[in-house]
C-alpha cells in the first residue's frame, strides 16, 4: 500500500468524523513499529486504517479496562473495517472483545498516526486513524475470556497497535 492511499483513507475517515462531531482533539504522531507490525499494517492494505476505542463508564462511574499484555490497561479497541462506520465498528469491537455493550457518548479524541518501520526509515510511512469516544454501559459483563476489569480510574493509555 502507498502512503498516499493511506493518507488519502485516513484524511476521507477524519472528514466523515468532523461533518458529525464538532470541537473534537485532532493530534498527529510518528511513531516507528517493529517490521513485523509495519509488515501486517501494510498488508491490510486500506482496508483498514482505522482503530476506535471506547472509554466506557457504568453506573458506579467506573471505567471498563482490558490488559494489555505486559504494558498494562488501555481502553477496548480494535479495528474498525472497511464496511463498517466507525462508530458501528466501535461499538463491534468493544462487544467482541470485551461482552460489553454501551452507548457512545461523545468523540473525544483522534490521533493521526504516521507508522514508520523501525528499522528501514526509507520505506513509505502508513497512515492510520485513532479515534476514542466515551460511552455508557448498556449491557453485559466483562467476558471470562478477556482479561479486562471495571476501575476506579481511565487507564493511561487509549489505544494500542
Amino acid at each position: 500500500m502507498a502512503a498516499s492511499e493511506s493518507q488519502e483513507s485516513v484524511s476521507a475517515h477524519l472528514s466523515a468524523l468532523d461533518d458529525v462531531y464538532d470541537g473534537f482533539a485532532v493530534s498527529q504522531t510518528t511513531v516507528p513499529v517493529r517490521p513485523a507490525v509495519y509488515d501486517r499494517l501494510a498488508s491490510l492494505g486500506t482496508q483498514s486504517v482505522v482503530d476506535a476505542a471506547v472509554r466506557v463508564r457504568n453506573a458506579e462511574d467506573q471505567v471498563l479496562a482490558v490488559k494489555e499484555g505486559g504494558e498494562g490497561w488501555t481502553d477496548p479497541y480494535g479495528a474498525v473495517e472497511r464496511d463498517e462506520t466507525i462508530e458501528s465498528g466501535a461499538r463491534r469491537c468493544l462487544r467482541e472483545r470485551t461482552g460489553i455493550d454501551a452507548s457512545l457518548d461523545e468523540l473525544l479524541s483522534v490521533t493521526i498516526l504516521c507508522l514508520t518501520d523501525a528499522d528501514d526509515p526509507d520505506r513509505e510511512p502508513l497512515y492510520r486513524l485513532a479515534a476514542l469516544f466515551s460511552g455508557t454501559h448498556v449491557t453485559g459483563d466483562p467476558a471470562a475470556e478477556c482479561e479486562c476489569a471495571w476501575r476506579a480510574r481511565p487507564p493511561r493509555s487509549s489505544a494500542a497497535l
